[in-house]
């Protein structure tokens, strides 16, 4: 499992660790061993998280998987979104470290995905609307 990713996905979640363990029906120690990738979920476990964080276990073990109703057009668009938002991406005049890009990306993965889906929804309210 990509430990960067759990650590990120409960950040935006605002969860603390004993809260995603609570959820889980884990031990906060035994979860803090999975984010720090010292342990690897069972299978039962990485679909709670999956779940939990509302994301695909393919996503949690490092696979980038595109939503299913992504259209190739949808990809292409965000392998450009990405290219133009991380090349040179700086903070505080220092070029990020390669961790604090993987961060990054996957942050606008998931800002990308959550758009595009809103622009999906709000195109099929109109189409309806439209019948």
């Amino acid at each position: 499992m990509k430990s960067i990713r759990l650590k990120n996905l409960r950040d935006t979640s605002g969860m603390t660790q004993q809260q995603v363990a609570d959820k889980l029906g884990i031990t906060r120690a035994n979860y803090s061993h999975i984010e720090n990738g010292r342990n690897e979920p069972d299978d039962d476990t990485t679909v709670k998280i999956a779940q939990l964080f509302n994301v695909s276990t393919d996503f949690l073990l490092g696979n980038d998987v595109d939503p299913t109703w992504a259209k190739q057009k949808d990809t292409i668009d965000l392998k450009s979104f990405l290219d133009k938002n991380l090349v040179g991406a700086f903070y505080d005049g220092d070029e990020l470290t390669d961790e604090q890009r993987d961060k990054l990306k996957i942050a606008l993965t998931q800002i990308f995905w959550d758009q595009r889906k809103k622009e999906r929804s709000d195109t099929d309210d109109i189409d309806k609307g439209a019948k």
